[in-house]
């Protein structure tokens, strides 16, 4: 219900939300699900090291897109389709971003969202910091704003310790429509 009403992700049943230690270990998860040794994954720089460490883990190799203060550490979408190559397998997403704090518009998803829509690409999208968020930003799940035949390829990612004060707890989820994650 809380993937539906507060994220906006249509047609997602409890069939499409799997319990992870924390949400690192869900990123564990999708990372290795998808990825094949020295597949790519676009992410942003700078990025919480354990991403990166989880990428590699799974055989993958990181591509940073710098995120810079002038831009408010948004991602530069252009730049996002320059680091595309034939290798590249997924765009990763951290909105709330740490450790910018950066908050990415609804207009800057939008625009990730056609880009992986016309590469084909996998978007994932840690959603952990969602609740730590300020006016005037405000926080758009990448997976309300896909067409239905993208969401197959988005996995959402969040979070209990943020958005409800329990860090000891490590308990995180993912949601995703994706036969490959529910194999």
């Amino acid at each position: 219900e809380k993937a539906v009403r507060k994220n906006g992700l249509a047609g997602v049943t409890d069939e499409d939300i799997f319990l992870t230690n924390g949400a690192m270990h869900a990123l564990y998860v999708a990372f290795g699900a998808l990825l094949s040794p020295g597949d790519e994954v676009i992410l942003p720089d700078p990025m919480w090291t354990e991403v990166g460490e989880n990428i590699r883990l799974a055989g993958g190799v990181t591509v940073g897109v710098p995120l810079r203060a002038d831009r408010d550490f948004e991602y530069d979408t252009a730049e996002i389709e320059a680091a595309i190559t034939p290798r590249t397998v997924a765009i990763f997403l951290n909105t709330p971003q740490n450790p910018t704090g950066a908050v990415l518009s609804e207009q800057t998803l939008r625009e990730i969202a056609d880009i992986a829509r016309r590469h084909d690409l996998w978007l994932v999208s840690d959603e952990a910091y969602e609740d730590v968020i300020y006016t005037p930003h405000k926080h758009y799940s990448i997976g309300s704003l896909v067409p239905a035949e993208q969401s197959e390829k988005v996995i959402s990612i969040y979070s209990f310790s943020k958005s409800y004060a329990m860090p000891g707890l490590r308990t995180g989820y993912i949601v995703t429509k994706s036969p490959l994650l529910h194999d």
